[in-house]
């Protein structure tokens, strides 16, 4: 299965994600890409942006986490524009050190919480 990552793409998946390298692609790799695909995501670009991903359980983390904004009437899209695209901004912008992924699967109480906690630490 071609996923269509560059050199660089798979060199910071290696790089920020090395435990992928004890995966099985027909066990681990090839069913988490089928689900993201089956969600009309661009697998590489999800994989480039958020390497950790590969780590996740499809039944323990993913289809929850899908169902839960499903339930709530978001699209994929509205996930990814309303929900990761202002949090990973903000991540970004305070240099918090916690993964993209950590940061997303907070409440928006709890990410407000650690937030506030890096901004105090910034600001000290």
């Amino acid at each position: 299965m071609s996923l269509g990552l560059s050199g660089d793409s798979l060199g910071k998946i290696l790089t920020q994600f090395p435990r992928i390298l004890t995966y099985r692609v027909e066990d681990n790799l090839r069913l988490i890409a089928e689900y993201f695909k089956s969600l009309g995501v661009d697998v590489a670009i999800v994989l480039h942006k958020s390497p950790g991903n590969l780590g996740l359980s499809i039944e323990g983390h993913l289809k929850p986490v899908t169902k839960f904004f499903w339930e709530r009437g978001f699209s994929v899209e509205e996930v990814r524009t309303k929900r990761i695209r202002p949090r990973y901004a903000l991540v970004k912008e305070l240099g918090v050190k916690k993964g993209l992924n950590r940061m997303l699967a907070l409440s928006r109480c709890d990410f407000e919480k650690v937030l506030q906690m890096y901004r105090k630490n910034v600001l000290a």
